[in-house]
C-alpha cells in the first residue's frame, strides 16, 4: 500500500489536511516497508533503491531525512525479542 494524500482535502481528517505551508519535501512509500525501516529491520538507502520509497524536494533535505528518526530505539527492542523468542525455541 502507497500512502499519497491527493484529493479531496476537505474530506480528509484534521491531522491529515494541509496547514497551507509550502512542502518542503515530500515522501512517497510503500508503509509496510517505511516500517520496517523504521524499526530498523532494513536500511533507507534500500527503500529508495528497490523502489519502495521515494523522496521529492530538495537533495539536500532528501539526504538528510532518514537521519530524522531514531531507527535504533526498536531494532534494539526487536533484537532482544528475537533472543528471547531463540531460547525458549531451544531443547533442553
Amino acid at each position: 500500500m502507497v500512502s499519497r494524500y491527493v484529493a479531496g482535502m476537505a474530506m480528509l481528517p484534521p491531522w491529515l489536511r494541509s496547514p497551507g505551508y509550502d512542502v518542503d519535501l515530500a515522501v512517497e512509500a510503500d508503509t509496510g516497508q517505511m516500517q520496517r525501516w523504521l524499526v530498523g529491520l532494513v536500511p533507507f538507502r534500500d527503500l529508495i533503491a528497490s523502489g519502495h520509497a521515494r523522496l521529492l524536494g530538495p537533495s539536500r533535505l532528501a539526504r538528510a531525512f532518514p537521519t530524522w528518526f531514531d531507527t535504533s530505539y526498536f531494532a534494539e527492542g526487536l533484537r532482544r525479542a528475537e533472543q528471547h523468542r531463540s531460547r525458549q525455541a531451544m531443547p533442553a
